[in-house]
């Protein structure tokens, strides 16, 4: 007995609470203030609206009756938010938009069909929205660097709205899409997962090709109204409003969709895979422009990032071994749609890589990659890489493959061997500093290279297979002597020796270096490597000067060191700090000299500075030293 008076107590106060009087037309949302499932008050009773024929218009109405602006409201056709009554007041509502209350618009009774009680009618209203004269379902691209890149906008009943990534993306429908796990995908700078069948739809609507069309999110950002939530387009629809799409959710300001749009030189897509990538316009089959394919067009890509690891990925996937290099390219016909890969050299194709799929405002189509990648090479051959045909790494092939050697035991009977090889002297030739070539995606192969100097191949060098090797940047390098004639000598090296000047004490500087004589060139001298010079050549150091740019004649001999300095006076100039690679910077016009000091009688005077004998600063020698002063 007990039970049932509890039964109908609660029967009680339920009716009691939808029982309560209210205005009629009077409306109510039920799960915010701005959004939820619409109530409306007839004979003195709430209850919900049927959703069927609900449209945009009908949430217009609506949300101009709760006081919002009725511009960009949105009645969508699902059901999002349910009402606690418990019947359909109106169902059929048919309203034009303009009306004040909803109780004007046409509808029919709850009793004219049945509706299920779970099809309440939703509206969604905007707060702070300005009335615009488009047409809903208008399109239009905002905040790019060009007409047909930018944040896209979609009109929605009289308001500009974005489209948010808030949700997942249809992966099945989605050509190419953004993520780092290495399947087929594209990336936006916010790394959210973007669909390009959306651009693909949206750059038609707006008169550009739709193949090609790339989208991302992160670049474009918006503090207005978000409509459209999780997308899904095939790519062919002729509007964005043929997509799937919902009109609920949550999205931050970065997460605005935006499109790149291709203009209309692509008129088709073309029979290409996406991901799958091509050579184009290369004098062979290993060099060319770069092109992948995406979203059923061949684009190129922006040249600002890339690098080895990106090369060796992209001519693996080709086919060839996984090294080559890049340049940028001066011609291009097709659209540059990515800006930039991040591979770590590892993958099997570029879209197992980390990149971008826009060009946004940092890319034109005179700055995208060309690649020239490698076929097998012959055996125990050897090249240069990274510098010219006469200085850099040296490479070694073994296996059909060029691998570097490492620097244990290296020095200048080595750098002859592989000169000799290479068709150069090798007399004069010398190790480079291996810190001026950056780090390398081949491995070191052979270590410890120990050759005597008179090997005609490298391959004939003893080598110690045990001993360590450092890091990627410790690779063998060699300079060949290319500057002019080299022929042999029996000097010593580190030794120097003067020719072109007036006398014995003066002229252009030659160190022998690895059997052969060579200049030195350099825009400058300082005093200290001037008077090292001379004290090396048994001359007074005190007062000697150095010459610049050939000033007593070029050389004609090789150029066999660069920049050299001595912070102090020496005995010797292989004691001063030099770097040889300066020699590939300068030529023969830059060869330097100096100006010795010859032992003097104490007590003799002289006039110098001028040409006139009977002119000049007197010195007076002291200490078998010239001088101003006593």
């Amino acid at each position: 007995m007990k039970l049932l008076t509890c039964f109908f107590l609660l029967f009680l106060l339920e009716y009691a609470v939808y029982a309560q009087t209210c205005s009629n037309g009077a409306v109510r949302l039920t799960s915010g203030s701005t959004y939820g499932a619409v109530e409306v008050c007839l004979n003195n009773g709430w209850g919900s609206i049927c959703r069927d024929f609900w449209n945009n218009e009908d949430a217009s109405v609506i949300c101009r009756q709760l006081g919002y602006s009725p511009y960009g409201a949105i009645g969508p056709s699902a059901t999002y938010y349910s009402s606690s009554t418990i019947s359909h007041k109106m169902i059929d509502v048919n309203c034009t938009g303009a009306e004040t209350n909803i109780i004007n618009c046409p509808y029919n009774g709850y009793s004219s069909y049945p509706c299920s009680l779970s099809r309440d009618a939703n509206v969604f209203c905007t707060v702070g929205v300005s009335s615009s004269s488009c047409t809903t379902g208008d399109v239009r691209l905002l905040g790019g660097s060009t007409d047909n890149d930018g944040r896209v906008e979609v009109c929605v009943n009289n308001a500009w709205s974005s489209v948010c990534t808030s949700s997942g993306w249809n992966r099945q429908a989605a050509q190419v899409i953004c993520n780092q796990v290495g399947d087929n995908f594209v990336c936006g700078q916010g790394n959210s997962r973007v669909d390009n069948n959306l651009a693909s739809v949206v750059c038609s609507e707006l008169g550009y090709s739709r193949y090609g069309a790339k989208s991302a999110t992160g670049l474009w950002y918006n503090y207005d109204l978000f409509n459209f939530f999780n997308i899904r387009c095939s790519g062919v629809e002729s509007s964005i409003l043929g997509c799937q799409y919902n009109t609920v959710g949550t999205c931050s300001s970065s997460s605005a969709i935006g499109v790149v749009c291709s203009h209309n030189t692509i008129k088709a897509p073309v029979n290409c895979t996406d991901g799958s990538i091509r050579l184009y316009g290369g004098s062979s089959a290993t060099e060319g422009i770069l092109h992948v394919c995406a979203n059923g067009a061949w684009g190129t890509v922006c040249s600002g990032y890339w690098d080895n690891q990106d090369n060796a990925v992209a001519c693996r996937q080709l086919g060839f071994l996984p090294y080559g290099y890049e340049t940028h390219s001066s011609v291009n016909d097709f659209p540059a749609i990515f800006s930039y890969f991040s591979c770590q050299g590892t993958e099997s194709n570029l879209y197992s890589c980390r990149y971008t799929g826009l060009s946004y405002a940092f890319c034109t189509n005179r700055q995208v990659i060309k690649v020239t990648c490698e076929e097998q090479c012959k055996e125990n051959a050897v090249r240069l890489d990274g510098g010219s045909n006469y200085y850099g790494r040296v490479q070694f092939c073994t296996g059909g493959e060029w691998r570097t050697i490492c620097t244990n035991y290296w020095d200048n009977k080595d750098a002859s061997v592989v000169c000799r090889q290479l068709g150069y002297s090798p007399y004069g030739a010398l190790v480079g500093e291996y810190s001026w070539f950056s780090s390398s995606l081949y491995t070191n192969v052979l270590r410890g290279v120990n050759c005597v100097g008179n090997e005609t191949r490298l391959q004939d060098c003893p080598t110690d297979s045990s001993a360590s090797c450092g890091s990627s940047y410790y690779h063998a390098t060699v300079i060949c002597p290319v500057h002019g004639t080299v022929s042999y000598s029996n000097c010593t090296d580190g030794e120097v020796r003067l020719f072109g000047g007036s006398t014995e004490y003066e002229g252009t500087v030659e160190i022998c270096r690895n059997s052969a004589w060579g200049t030195i060139s350099y825009y400058s001298i300082s005093d200290f490597t001037a008077q090292t010079i001379c004290n090396q050549l048994g001359y007074t150091a005190p007062g000697a000067t150095g010459v610049r740019y050939s000033y007593f004649g070029e050389g004609s001999g090789p150029i066999l060191m660069g920049y050299v300095y001595c912070s102090s006076v020496t005995t010797s100039l292989s004691n001063c700090y030099n770097l040889t690679y300066y020699i590939t910077y300068y030529s023969h016009y830059y060869d330097i000299g100096v100006r010795c000091e010859s032992s003097c009688t104490n007590g003799d005077i002289r006039l110098i500075g001028s040409s006139n004998p009977l002119v000049g600063r007197v010195e007076v020698c002291f200490d078998e030293t010239w001088g101003t002063n006593m």
